[in-house]
């Protein structure tokens, strides 16, 4: 008996004996050529899938910087500071969209209700090394950017000069320092008793955090001890809080369809967060990437993309919705879509 030169399959002649097991071997190299077959297309389609999604990935980031946004085919991008078209349920705050579902409003009256001071300011002239911080834990049952509270207190024998401190902000669920920045106390006399020192800030606290301020002395000009003081007057806050529910929603034409997509968002949950639901044509999605970035301005975001590996018809739909937790919060900065 004869066999093919490829995959060794039987090629009987005419006085060959017919046998069961030479067909079952014929049909299983058959089956095994038809699996590799199908494996190597499989690998090729996959890698030509990610090449295709990263280039797209790669434009939609490049023409998203371009203003005003350049019309493009199978292209849309939202930045919610500019447009918040289709996008319901927020309050802009700082080019960006925000929905929060905080417990109860946070004034400056009310705001030393949720402070609690562990250390005063210390000064002990020029002995840097023996002063310590103002240490401040804060807890606010709303979302609240705080640009500035009030310390005072009494100091002696300063000499003049510059009198820094270094002001930070840390989250302590994350350990992360969200915000820090030099301030000069600016006190001249030679002793006294002052009752107002500003600290000025500009720092968004997401409701049911814990954090921690510190005000840590860089120079040591004269002895002293310092406060954090109770004074509405003086302190500068907004509370940000509605429904906690934004939802947004976009419709693509493109006549020819297309035979995938990928959806981009770049937003940020804090507090005790909630539920993002994404969809597109009414079909759930999940997210393929999830990733911490930084935007063009510095901003520290989650970047999540949604890949769809289907026909679009020439019509679709994208719907984003989030759902926040009591306590919670979301930041949408943009998002959008590159047809495939």
């Amino acid at each position: 008996m004869n066999y093919t030169e490829n995959y060794h399959l039987p090629q009987w002649e005419e006085t060959d004996r017919v046998m069961r097991t030479d067909f079952n071997d014929a049909m299983l190299h058959i089956e095994e050529g038809l699996t590799v077959r199908r494996e190597g297309e499989s690998a090729l389609r996959g890698e030509a899938w990610n090449r295709l999604c990263r280039t797209a990935y790669n434009h939609y980031c490049a023409v998203s910087r371009i203003e005003p946004f350049p019309r493009q085919l199978g292209v849309f991008y939202q930045n919610t500071g500019t447009n918040t078209s289709g996008i319901s349920g927020t309050i802009g705050i700082d080019g960006a969209v925000f929905a929060g579902k905080g417990r109860l409003q946070v004034t400056a009256s009310n705001f030393a209700d949720y402070v609690e001071q562990v250390t005063p300011l210390k000064m002990v002239k020029n002995k840097l090394s023996a002063c310590t911080p103002l240490e401040l834990h804060v807890r606010l049952p709303a979302a609240v950017k705080l640009m500035r509270f009030v310390i005072g207190g009494t100091y002696s024998n300063n000499a003049g000069g510059s009198d820094p401190c270094r002001v930070c902000v840390i989250n302590q669920d994350t350990g992360e320092t969200e915000w820090e920045n030099e301030k000069v106390l600016g006190i001249t006399s030679s002793g006294g008793t002052t009752f107002r020192l500003d600290i000025d800030l500009n720092v968004f606290l997401h409701a049911e955090t814990d954090y921690t301020i510190l005000i840590r002395p860089l120079a040591a000009i004269y002895d002293g001890s310092f406060d954090y003081l109770n004074a509405p007057s003086y302190t500068i806050l907004s509370c940000y809080r509605n429904n906690g529910v934004m939802t947004a929603s976009r419709t693509m034409t493109e006549p020819e369809g297309s035979t995938g997509g990928m959806m981009i968002l770049r937003c940020q949950s804090g507090g005790t967060g909630g539920t993002l639901e994404a969809a597109w044509d009414k079909e759930p999605l999940e997210p393929s990437v999830t990733r911490t970035i930084l935007d063009d301005r510095g901003r520290k975001m989650q970047e999540l993309i949604f890949l769809r590996d289907k026909p679009v018809p020439p019509e679709t739909v994208l719907e984003m919705k989030f759902t926040c937790n009591e306590g919670g919060d979301f930041f949408l900065y943009d998002w959008g879509a590159v047809l495939l």
